[in-house]
């Protein structure tokens, strides 16, 4: 096969396309093919809302490589009816996405995100190999060290001691109707010679276990299950299946083979039918419990400089329930710690007290998270704050700060509040910015919810219906029997080169999109349609739709809303002319422009079904 300089194969297709192996993706768009295996597909669901999040899947390319796949809702449909579990596809166009930090099932950092323009299809007579299944096993001990992480999902292969409470040796009875109801079925397993684990198999796997396991004439003792969440649950760690998980057994793949193989060479793991699941508590010492402590420099708090003396607001702190400190540990990057509730409460308290500046902080049991794209500290209700002369680890640390002076000096925090062009992946990163540029290309017009709303033709502010009248729901406005009109309430999926994000369009900003205010499509939408019934709300219309695929410069507003964890949607205030038009992309390169940027979003809702290329 011949080869270019960078190390991307190029191979004759219907396409004419690049061929690009799985190692070589990057974030951003690639008018590239690639060719793969389908190992797995699986809908993921929002388990608060019960939405459709999208499609996932799992490929596998001819290196053996293994990627994440994604495709939003709305072109599901378009791609379903061709995918079939085990086949080989050729993929045209797509978007390289960053693949999503929690519950990840393949180790590569890019997923696979189908865009507007994507092209699917089998790839028939392919005289190329491709492995037909690749697994991430992992052991007790590995599985233990990433209990509750939310981390990968890895899967665990061994042999069944109890299932449902029955010895594997007795030849268990399965009660499907009492699985039905309970959803799940709970397996006893042992790997090798590791202790015995609880795996709960939830859902589709429990279904996918009980059909198999009566398959079988004989009962089977070699089970595995791919993607397995850990968990505490009643202080013992437990497997979860997910929607992702696979179940195999016995005979099923290679690996099961290879175990049963290596059971069959140990008879007396088998024997041993003592299913002991490890329950107790392990006492830790004084010196244990403080070793994971973290000891730390504080740099600003709530964006006043430590050197500063800063002056804490009370009631500002109890208004927003928490304090925002900049902290540095040693010489290390400094990060955000945010102190909630009681633990801000006693964090003002403590820091009032000293006569001097305190410049030392602990505070204990703090759980990890990812804000706004970057690591954050945050405290819980079992969190303690002590400073500077405390306790003997704070004092350690002081004395640790005296001998290295260099480091209390380091005053700058990197909080950006630059306005100029930023990308989306800054935008996200930087807490403190208030309003920002960026510019990106629209993917999709968001499905799902009403892209305009009713606004009091006064305030702007949404109106209910009342009695015989519509009302004006602003307090300040208060207005009855108001005159009332159609706003922009849309949400449109949008990336650059590395970032995806949704932005939300209101008022002018619509206009300035798509031409016209949104009272007047919602009027010719009707007047069109026969003016439909009261309670009917006019779909998303060619007007936004016509965007997707346009390049424009953004004005958008950051508040930290956007950073809370439970939303990644930045309010749409304007849009600007681009300074200049965006360069061609070279036949090697991996540079966009305004044609070839018109790539997918990741994990947001499609107007794929609407959009007519």
């Amino acid at each position: 096969m011949a080869m270019k300089p960078h190390g991307k194969s190029i191979v004759s297709s219907d396409y004419d396309e690049k061929v690009v192996f799985f190692n070589d993706l990057s974030l951003g768009h690639h008018e590239a093919q690639l060719q793969f295996r389908l190992i797995h597909f699986w809908g993921a669901w929002n388990p608060q809302k019960k939405t459709l999040i999208g499609m996932e899947m799992l490929l596998i390319d001819e290196k053996g490589t293994v990627i994440q796949g994604f495709v939003s809702p709305g072109r599901i449909e378009k791609y379903l009816p061709d995918m079939m579990r085990g086949s080989v596809y050729k993929l045209n166009n797509f978007y390289g996405s960053r693949n999503k930090a929690v519950f990840r099932v393949a180790d590569h950092t890019v997923t696979v995100s189908f865009s507007w323009n994507s092209e699917l299809s089998v790839l028939r007579d392919c005289p190329i190999p491709f492995d037909e299944d690749s697994f991430r096993f992992h052991s007790y001990e590995e599985f233990q060290a990433k209990c509750d992480l939310k981390g990968d999902l890895y899967d665990v292969v061994g042999h069944m001691k109890l299932v449902n409470g029955q010895s594997i040796v007795e030849a268990p009875v399965l009660d499907e109707v009492e699985i039905a109801k309970a959803r799940r079925v709970m397996i006893h397993i042992q790997s090798h010679d590791g202790p015995v684990m609880k795996l709960y198999l939830w859902d589709q796997a429990a279904r996918d276990f009980c059909k198999k396991f009566k398959s079988y004439e004989s009962t089977p003792t070699v089970l595995l299950v791919t993607t397995v969440n850990t968990k505490t649950l009643g202080g013992t760690l437990a497997l979860t299946s997910m929607s992702s998980s696979r179940v195999f057994m016995d005979y099923d793949v290679q690996p099961t083979i290879d175990y049963f193989s290596w059971l069959g060479s140990n008879p007396y793991i088998s024997e041993q039918v003592n299913a002991e699941v490890v329950t107790k508590r392990e006492t830790m010492t004084i010196g244990e419990i403080f070793s994971y402590i973290k000891q730390e420099t504080a740099k600003l708090v709530n964006g006043q400089s430590i050197v500063e003396a800063p002056v804490l607001d009370e009631v500002e702190i109890a208004k927003a329930r928490r304090v925002m400190i900049h902290i540095q540990s040693h010489d290390g990057p400094v990060m955000k710690l945010y102190l909630w509730d009681q633990a801000a409460r006693d964090f003002c308290k403590k820091f009032k007290s000293y006569e001097s500046t305190p410049t030392v902080l602990l505070v204990t049991t703090v759980n990890t998270k990812t804000l706004g794209g970057t690591l954050a500290l945050t405290s819980m209700s079992s969190s303690r704050v002590f400073m500077d002369y405390d306790v003997q680890p704070t004092i350690d640390y002081f004395s640790w700060l005296g001998s290295n002076p260099y480091i209390s000096e380091q005053v700058n925090a990197e909080v950006v509040t630059k306005r100029e062009t930023m990308t989306i992946g800054e935008i996200f990163s930087y807490i403190k910015q208030e309003t920002a540029k960026c510019t990106a290309t629209i993917d999709d017009v968001v499905h799902g919810s009403a892209w305009y709303y009713i606004a009091c033709s006064g305030c702007h502010s949404k109106v209910s219906k009342g009695p015989t009248s519509l009302i004006c729901t602003n307090k300040k406005c208060g207005k009855v029997n108001v005159s009332s009109v159609a706003q922009y309430l849309s949400k449109i999926s949008v990336y650059d080169n590395s970032e995806q994000a949704v932005f939300v369009l209101l008022g002018d900003a619509g206009r300035e999109l798509t031409g016209k205010p949104a009272s007047e499509l919602v009027r010719s939408y009707f007047e069109a349609n026969g003016n439909e019934g009261v309670n009917h709300e006019a779909p998303v219309l060619e007007a936004l739709i016509s965007t997707i695929g346009q390049r424009h410069k953004f004005c958008v507003k950051v508040t930290e809303h956007n950073f809370s964890g439970k939303t990644r949607s930045l309010t749409l205030t304007k849009i600007l002319p681009l300074d200049t038009p965006p360069a061609t992309e070279s036949s090697e390169g991996n540079q966009t422009t305004a044609a070839s940027e018109e790539t997918s979003i990741n994990h947001v809702d499609s107007a794929e079904g609407n959009k007519r290329t």
